[in-house]
């Protein structure tokens, strides 16, 4: 936990919002020209690195099938599917998501 404080600290954790802003951002356009809608707040003073989505045509468990099957783990929270990307994930693994959901 120490080394991974330390890292948080020399990244600057002033730094790593916008990074994950960047990622969700990619995440959420994706889905949502995959035909996804995303329960998440967005505005510019209230997102945050959780994205809750779904899909109005497959279940949730269609779409977490999906992406398990491609070694994406999303959790299921209140009917909905849910993700986190944390700032040292890349735009390319968000893509990867966003691939395996085009139905």
């Amino acid at each position: 936990m120490g080394a991974s404080a330390a890292w948080l600290l020399e990244l600057g954790l002033e730094n790593t919002a916008p990074r994950v802003k960047a990622l969700t951002d990619v995440l959420v356009e994706g889905l949502e020209r995959n035909g996804f809608r995303c329960h998440s707040p967005r505005g510019e003073d209230e997102w945050s690195g959780i994205v809750c989505f779904s899909h109005p045509k497959h279940s949730v468990d269609e779409c977490a099938a999906r992406l398990m099957e491609r070694d994406i783990f999303a959790r299921e929270r209140e009917g909905l599917l849910r993700l986190a990307p944390h700032f040292y994930q890349t735009e390319d693994e968000m893509r990867r998501v966003v691939d395996a959901l085009a139905f």
